[in-house]
């Protein structure tokens, strides 16, 4: 009686684990391309003027420690690169 009881409870779980696996497993329905977001354009230009024949002069403070490349972003109390964090002080 003892084993009887003891492989019925088995047969039980093994069946509820089966159960357990088909619900598990569901079909996921595509939802298709995701819609692009609208972006704010690059305003690089604005930090370059022209001047006749001279050619291109830049406007803001570059930063001595990235070189020429990286503009230094001005603040109302100091001067600062957001590339490695340099900062002058007005």
């Amino acid at each position: 009686m003892v084993k009887e009881d003891e492989e019925a409870k088995e047969e039980k779980k093994e069946e509820s684990l089966e159960k357990e696996g088909e619900e598990k497993v569901k079909k996921v329905e595509k939802k298709g391309k995701k819609k692009r977001k609208n972006r704010k354009p690059s305003e690089k230009w604005r930090m370059y003027s022209i001047s006749g024949e001279k050619g291109i002069k830049r406007k803001n403070k570059s930063c001595p420690k990235c070189g020429e490349g990286v503009f230094l972003a001005e603040h109302k109390d100091r001067f600062s690169c957001g590339k490695c964090g340099y900062t002058i002080f007005k």
